[in-house]
């Protein structure tokens, strides 16, 4: 079962945890996203006394390579204590395109850049599940 819960509540946010086997992240390579991550990574330090089963991971999301802090988003996630997964997400107008058809960016675009990464990511998530 996935649960996607909103961030910043810690009541639901526990109680998710609680619950989960393993929890994945999506972090957007800026500072904001960086530090509303940490209210969250302490929640899931706290699930794992509980549950030290417990896995989680980030998975970067929407990162623009052309910029510093696209670049420099793994190494912002090092200092955490938490692994980020290998396979990154980027920011492509074929999602936003994907809306507004309403179908899926793999589905418009089956061999572009976007699904490659989505099918990474996917592809990984797999691996990391079991």
């Amino acid at each position: 079962m996935i649960i996607d819960e909103p961030p910043r509540i810690a009541a639901l946010a526990r109680s998710a945890l609680l619950a989960a086997d393993r929890v994945l992240m999506p972090v957007q390579p800026s500072p904001y996203h960086l530090w509303a991550s940490a209210e969250m990574v302490n929640l899931i330090l706290e699930a794992q006394v509980f549950r030290p089963t417990l896995r989680a991971a980030f998975a970067i999301n929407r990162r623009v390579s052309t910029t510093a802090i696209g670049r420099e988003v793994r190494g912002a996630l090092a200092d955490q204590p938490l692994p980020a997964l290998q396979a990154e997400v980027r920011q492509r107008i074929v999602f936003a395109d994907s809306v507004a058809f309403g179908r899926l960016a793999c589905e418009l675009a089956a061999d572009s850049t976007a699904a490659r990464g989505v099918i990474s990511l996917v592809d990984e998530l797999l691996r990391w599940l079991p």
